[in-house]
């Protein structure tokens, strides 16, 4: 299946208002996609610079799982409502990150897959909103 994943991310100032020009971010992938028992499982892979980085993607009604590794290495769950605290790596560099989600969704649309993501984060001291469309097709 293609993916097209559309991100906007707003760096926040310290009154929690965007801060400059958002970060728009369009890309098209190839994308492995699985569908067993209720849950959707989503791989991709994505090179920027000679650097790779795989995704796996779990969803399913509570929210959604999300785990990179290789030029990025974050592991998270998505769950409307619920905070979590990671680790973003861009080896060899460690940050934290404390995830607020608003929303986490996946639905069927047709033949494909739409999944939603709205959450804000703080990584390495940075406040950011993040909004994310991946459609599957």
């Amino acid at each position: 299946m293609k993916l097209t994943i559309h991100s906007v991310i707003d760096n926040l100032n310290d009154s929690g208002l965007p801060d400059g020009e958002p970060e728009i971010n369009i890309v098209t992938l190839d994308a492995d996609v699985k569908v067993n028992g209720g849950t959707l499982y989503l791989r991709y892979t994505e090179e920027a610079e000679g650097a790779v980085t795989r995704t796996l993607i779990t969803a399913h009604e509570s929210g959604i799982r999300l785990s990179k590794r290789g030029a990025v290495e974050w592991e998270t769950n998505f769950i409307a409502g619920e905070e979590s605290r990671t680790l973003y790596k861009i080896p060899p560099y460690t940050f934290d990150a404390d995830i607020r989600t608003s929303r986490a969704e996946w639905t069927t649309q047709g033949d494909g897959h739409i999944l939603r993501l709205i959450y804000s984060m703080n990584i390495g001291g940075a406040e950011k909103s993040v909004k994310i469309k991946m459609t599957l097709k």
